[in-house]
């Protein structure tokens, strides 16, 4: 005989109300993604990083629908979310690579190789060459992320031509696109440096 179990749909539907404002099959459906995911992330990290590298867009997907949960839940934008962490940074508890969103990875890495290009670089025929090797693992700890996602990001760089990477040393070919996506605010070059 089976055991019958709660009926957590019902439950899943207030929450999705609560969080979202309406009851939507595609609202459930969203905080039932999120809510999963979050647990298995908590609980077993290597488990939950393993299955969103499984697939290209998958990482990206489950990160899409963190930011949603996220803004839902603080009712912020994106802007008063990052003047919101910013302001409480020393409060902060230490960040888990592994469970950061896409996106911020994303920004922190631009971010790092902007801040580098102010400090080592020299502008070259072919762009903003920075003059000092750095390994992987170095701008990993630079931008709370991983070795894997800076060699992907590198690669990804490399392949739409934003970049160059010969023998280590990078050079910006295009840097209004990672100013772009770092939505960096154009601060002096003497001022954006670590």
């Amino acid at each position: 005989m089976v055991k019958e179990l709660p009926d957590i749909d019902s439950l899943l539907r207030r929450y999705a109300e609560f969080v979202t404002g309406e009851t939507s099959y595609e609202s459930v459906e969203l905080v039932k993604t999120a809510a999963i995911y979050s647990f298995i992330a908590k609980n077993i990290p290597s488990l939950a990083h393993e299955w969103v590298t499984e697939e290209c867009n998958r990482d990206r997907e489950m990160n899409d629908i963190m930011d949603e949960m996220d803004k839902f839940a603080t009712g912020n934008t994106e802007e008063e979310h990052y003047l919101h962490d910013s302001a409480n940074e020393e409060h902060r508890s230490p960040i888990d690579p592994l469970t950061l969103p896409y996106d911020l990875k994303l920004k922190a890495f631009y971010s790092t190789l902007l801040r580098l290009k102010n400090m080592y670089g020299i502008q070259t025929n072919d762009g903003i060459r920075i003059t000092k090797y750095f390994t992987g693992k170095e701008l990993a700890k630079m931008t709370g992320t991983t070795t894997f996602f800076i060699v992907r990001e590198i690669k990804n760089l490399k392949d739409i031509g934003i970049i160059v990477n010969e023998g280590g040393i990078m050079t910006i070919r295009d840097v209004e696109y990672l100013q772009k996506i770092a939505q960096c605010r154009k601060c002096p070059a003497d001022l954006c440096r670590f």
